[in-house]
């Protein structure tokens, strides 16, 4: 069927995203000594044995492209995707990449909260308190992102950040080669599945344990790290909507808002 165009209420809350996204960025770089002890402890506890895990202080950020995943790698092998001339592709975009002198890398993924809130009589309602990330565990589709988005670019460590216009929370995300290797495997199915293809997979997992294994590994990802959010060079700024609504004729709005 053919995909609806987002709602005007959809719509603004993507564009006040994709605007805000370098605050997450610059909040985390603002911050960056209270993370590096704090995401390091993250760091340590997921890696038990590996104890020479730890966030470094000389971070510089790299801005990013998109990444495809390339069906030479072992991980993909066995897979629709490993073939030469298949027509399916996975590829992901990170926001950012902090990258440091000594080789380290982490991926740097962005979400905002969307600070208003929609009445019945299609006016709005400022609501600061929003938030993008919540402190217990993570949405499966965010851990699918920020795992896929590690699988293509090769790097083993991300950092959710969910800006806020009071406060930003940050997440340490580890790399699961195991859950992507399931994922490719699921997935892999489901194509060959729905385009009539004979394939033979060495694996096979059944969707609905994968689901559950999915939602299990998010909910664990139970730690943040809270810092103050950047909102401009002065931490001070106005910021101005154009809200539209349906009432014979589309009324527009300015709303001004001091963000303190």
């Amino acid at each position: 069927p053919k995909s609806c165009p987002p709602s005007k209420a959809a719509q603004f809350a993507m564009n006040w995203g994709s605007r805000h996204e370098f605050n997450g960025i610059a909040s985390v770089m603002n911050s960056l000594l209270v993370l590096v002890e704090q995401v390091s402890w993250f760091m340590l506890m997921q890696h038990a044995l590996a104890t020479s895990i730890e966030m470094p202080a000389n971070l510089a950020v790299h801005e990013q492209g998109l990444f495809f995943l390339s069906s030479s790698l072992p991980i993909v092998q066995g897979t629709v995707f490993s073939k030469a001339d298949t027509p399916f592709a996975i590829a992901a975009s990170p926001d950012a990449r902090l990258v440091s002198c000594n080789g380290v890398h982490i991926l740097v993924e962005v979400k905002c909260a969307f600070p208003f809130v929609e009445r019945d009589d299609g006016s709005w309602m400022w609501c600061s308190s929003k938030k993008a990330v919540y402190g217990e565990g993570i949405s499966v589709a965010h851990f699918m992102q920020c795992q896929v988005q590690m699988l293509a670019t090769g790097v083993q460590y991300c950092l959710l950040v969910g800006w806020g216009v009071k406060e930003t929370s940050v997440k340490y995300i580890p790399f699961h080669p195991q859950w992507c290797r399931q994922m490719l495997l699921v997935l892999s199915q489901q194509l060959v599945s729905g385009c009539g293809f004979s394939f033979h997979h060495a694996e096979q997992v059944e969707r609905v344990q994968f689901e559950q294994v999915t939602k299990e590994r998010g909910a664990a990802i139970n730690k943040s790290c809270l810092i103050k959010s950047v909102k401009g060079p002065n931490i001070t700024r106005w910021l101005r909507f154009w809200i539209g609504f349906q009432s014979g004729l589309d009324v527009i709005r300015i709303l001004a808002v001091e963000m303190r």
